[in-house]
């Protein structure tokens, strides 16, 4: 503490800053945790302390608890008593002493005519509440013992065979851990039968599981065989379709070299003609006349070039829209 007077003024207002920060945060965490939370049904049992019995809501909070108790009560008559009871007046000094005790006082009181108790419904409600465990060594205790049981070597052991192996456990407990002396009754006999037949209903549940399991991934590995099957065929119809392309690719460049080809036999044919026909030059004529019948040769071929072109062109395009019809029919199944 003297150190912190020796820190500047700054310096410890940051310090009480996050030390506040610091146990607001734990406050919270811990309230969260406990079971006075909200939602939790603890916080109903204050209708029990002395200065909450005579509140408005007392009357409410002791319904709440007579629903989460296993006492059947009537819940309307619970109303009529406990209102009835808010007129009583504690015995001097009992809201001072152990609050059994407090309420005691309430549970002997009887009826005016008869001998009949005068709050046997508020008794049926209030001793079993106050006899609940407030504290968690039984809790403990039982993670101790499940501890013990479910050893490194026992590691596989299912949660429904530990519990019965704990619930056989604490059963012997009445017998002195010594099971001969356990009585052979008709209920034991029964409840053993009854034990026999949920097993064999278990086992007979997980056999079926497991069954169900490899059939699923038998499945699962044919759906994935499949779909690799799938994926490769569409791999190798994208390829074909590549392939096609890079050779329409090329018989157009071949076409078009065709057609330039041919257009300059012709126009050089059809210079030397007009020449020719002007000088009278039979010779030349001919020359001439030879290159325009070989350009409208090589012509030709271009056009038979273009519809070769043409037809491949639309070989490709159906089956690109084929590819693309498949991918989208894909798509949707799944």
């Amino acid at each position: 503490m003297y150190l912190l007077f020796q820190i500047n003024e700054k310096a410890v207002l940051v310090f009480r800053r996050n030390a506040r920060d610091h146990f607001v945060a734990a406050a919270r965490h811990l309230l969260d945790k406990s079971a006075l939370k909200s939602g939790s049904n603890v916080r109903y049992y204050r209708c029990l302390q002395p200065q909450e019995r005579l509140s408005e809501r007392s009357c409410s909070d002791i319904v709440t608890v007579a629903r989460h108790l296993p006492a059947i009560v009537d819940l309307s008559k619970l109303v009529d008593e406990w209102k009835l009871l808010q007129f009583e007046k504690d015995e001097p000094g009992s809201a001072d002493g152990p609050i059994d005790v407090y309420w005691s006082q309430f549970f002997k009181k009887k009826k005016p005519i008869g001998n009949d108790l005068k709050y046997p419904n508020v008794t049926a409600v209030v001793q079993p509440a106050l006899s609940l465990i407030h504290g968690q060594g039984d809790v403990e205790r039982g993670f101790s013992e499940s501890g013990r049981t479910l050893t490194p070597d026992r590691a596989s052991m299912k949660e429904r065979t530990l519990d019965a192996y704990m619930i056989t456990k604490n059963a012997l407990r009445k017998f002195n851990n010594q099971p001969h002396l356990v009585p052979i009754t008709k209920e034991l006999v029964v409840s053993v039968e009854g034990a026999r037949a949920k097993y064999e209903t278990y086992l007979d549940a997980e056999k079926k599981k497991k069954e169900k399991e490899a059939k699923d991934k038998e499945d699962e590995e044919r759906r994935k065989a499949e779909e690799e099957e799938r994926q490769a065929e569409l791999r190798r119809a994208r390829k074909r379709i590549s392939d096609e392309e890079e050779k329409l690719k090329e018989e157009k460049t071949k076409e078009a070299k065709q057609r330039k080809t041919g257009q300059k036999l012709l126009e050089e044919g059809s210079e030397r003609l007009k020449v020719a026909i002007d000088q009278n030059d039979l010779e030349e004529a001919s020359v001439a006349q030879a290159l325009i019948e070989a350009a409208k040769k090589v012509q030709s071929e271009a056009e038979l070039k273009r519809k070769e072109v043409s037809s491949l062109q639309k070989t490709i395009d159906e089956k690109k829209s084929r590819l693309i019809t498949r991918c989208i029919s894909r798509e949707k199944k799944k």
